[in-house]
């Protein structure tokens, strides 16, 4: 009886000391070690990712809830022509078409500050000639 517990416990033991094992190899390494200025540069690229980030934010805030995704349409922001696409995945309805604005206007784009067009793929071919430049 004696042996049949040890030979469990030994086998238990064997199982942890395996597991403890494998997860140390997986562990992440260290990063590499930056020489000073490497890391100098590093930190200020880090600094001016960061503010460049925040000024984006700070003049587009709805900018992370972008694109907005649907079984009706999709929008995305043309920094180009600093308006919003709105391409729409069904035939266009004045109704299709308010829900899209009004997505816009949940997350906080105010209509009235950027323009904003439709792409409508049931249209005719003529209709698409407003997007060429």
């Amino acid at each position: 009886m004696k042996k049949k517990i040890f030979l469990v416990s030994l086998i238990i033991l064997a199982g942890f000391t395996t597991i403890l094992l494998i997860s140390s190899l997986s562990a992440k390494k260290p990063p590499v070690n930056l020489k000073p200025a490497e890391a100098e540069k590093q930190s200020q690229d880090d600094l001016n990712f960061a503010k460049s980030l925040d000024t984006l934010h700070q003049k587009f805030p709805w900018y992370s809830q972008i694109p907005i995704l649907t079984d009706n349409y999709t929008i995305a922001f043309n920094f180009e022509k600093a308006s919003f696409r709105i391409i729409l995945l069904k035939p266009a309805t004045e109704d299709l078409k308010q829900s899209a604005l009004k997505s816009l206007e949940n997350i906080g784009v105010d209509l009235n500050q950027y323009q904003y067009y439709f792409i409508d793929p049931y249209a005719s071919p003529s209709s698409f000639q407003q997007l060429l430049p």
